[in-house]
C-alpha cells in the first residue's frame, strides 16, 4: 500500500494497494505518456473517437470512452478500474469518477508549465514504477526544450498565437493554455491587452495585421475534430489565400506557420506529444 499526490485538489493525496493494472485514461496525453513508458498494457480504457494522427491506433482490448469531456459513469463502473487518470476536460466530474476509483488528475497549470510537467509525469511514474524510466525521458526534453529557448530569445521576434475554428480566429495569453511556447520555450509574445480569461478571446485580421507579430503560429481547430487529411489541406490552402491574410507581416515574410492540429488541440503534455510538439518547432526555427 502507498500513498501518491492525486493532484484532484492542492496537496490531495490517494492510496493505492498495488501497482494499477487496470487503468482508464480520460485524455490522450495521459494515454501517451503511459506508452512511453512502456505501460500501454495495463489501459482497458480510453477515448478513441478522435485519436491523434501520432498515436496512430489503439488496441482492441482498449474499451472507448468516445468524449473527453461527457463520460459515461455507468460504463466506468461496469470496466472497474484500479485507476482513473482524468484531464483538464473532465475536471468536473472528478467527484464522481473519485467513487468508482482512485483519480489522478493529469493536468499541466499555465503559470508553471514546465515544472509542473516535471512533477505530474514523474509521479504518474512512480504510480506505475516506471520513474527511471520517466527522469530519462525528461531529461532528454529539458535538453531540447533549452535548445529551442535559447534559439528563440537569441532571434528576438514577436510571436502570436491563434487558434482557427470555423472562419473565426481566438487568441490567448501567453501564459493560459498554450504557455508552453512562449512561458517555456521563450518566445516573446506580441504586446496585446488581454482580458482575465484563460479560454481565448476572439480577434479579427485587422487587429492580428496591426499587432505585427514577426511570427504567427496557427491550430486549426475544425481540422483537429474532424480529421479529414484532403480536405484539410484545402482548408489550409484557402486560409493562406485569403486577401486578409496576405497583409499580414508574418504571412508576407513566410513565417506564418500551421501546427498540427490534433497534436496542439488534442492533446500535448505527455511525454510522446511533448516530444512532438518541441520537435515541430525546432523545424520551424530551422534545427
Amino acid at each position: 500500500m502507498q500513498v501518491f499526490n492525486s493532484y484532484v485538489q492542492p496537496d490531495a493525496k490517494m492510496t493505492l494497494i498495488s501497482t494499477p493494472s487496470r487503468i482508464v485514461t480520460l485524455g490522450y496525453e495521459a494515454y501517451d505518456t503511459l506508452r512511453a513508458l512502456g505501460a500501454e498494457a495495463s489501459i482497458i480504457a480510453a477515448p478513441k473517437h478522435r485519436i491523434p494522427e501520432y498515436l496512430n491506433s489503439m488496441p482492441d482490448s482498449v474499451a472507448d470512452t468516445k468524449s473527453l469531456t461527457d463520460i459515461d459513469l455507468d460504463q466506468m463502473r461496469a470496466l472497474k478500474p484500479d485507476l482513473i487518470i482524468s484531464s483538464a476536460r473532465t475536471t468536473h466530474l472528478l467527484d464522481e469518477l473519485d467513487e468508482i476509483a482512485p483519480v489522478f488528475n493529469y493536468e499541466t497549470y499555465s503559470s508553471q508549465y514546465w515544472s509542473n510537467f516535471d512533477e505530474i509525469n514523474l509521479e504518474l511514474a512512480r504510480i506505475i514504477d516506471k520513474e527511471a524510466e520517466a527522469q530519462r525521458l525528461i531529461a532528454d526534453l529539458n535538453v531540447r526544450a533549452d535548445r529551442i529557448r535559447k534559439a528563440s530569445q537569441a532571434a528576438d521576434n514577436t510571436n502570436l498565437l491563434l487558434l482557427h475554428d470555423d472562419n473565426k480566429f481566438t487568441t490567448f495569453k501567453p501564459n493560459s493554455r498554450f504557455a508552453l511556447i512562449f512561458t517555456l520555450l521563450g518566445f516573446s509574445a506580441v504586446n496585446r491587452q488581454y482580458s482575465f480569461t484563460d479560454l481565448g478571446e476572439v480577434i479579427r485580421v485587422p487587429e492580428i495585421a496591426a499587432l505585427n507579430a514577426d511570427r504567427v503560429f496557427i491550430i486549426n481547430r475544425t481540422a483537429a475534430m474532424r480529421y479529414d487529411p484532403e480536405q484539410d489541406a484545402h482548408e489550409q490552402r484557402m486560409l493562406m489565400q485569403r486577401n486578409d491574410l496576405q497583409t499580414i507581416k508574418a504571412s508576407e515574410t513566410g513565417k506564418l506557420y500551421f501546427l498540427t492540429p490534433d497534436l496542439w488541440y488534442l492533446s500535448g503534455g505527455g511525454l510522446d506529444s511533448t516530444g512532438l510538439q518541441l520537435e515541430e518547432l525546432s523545424e520551424i526555427l530551422g534545427f
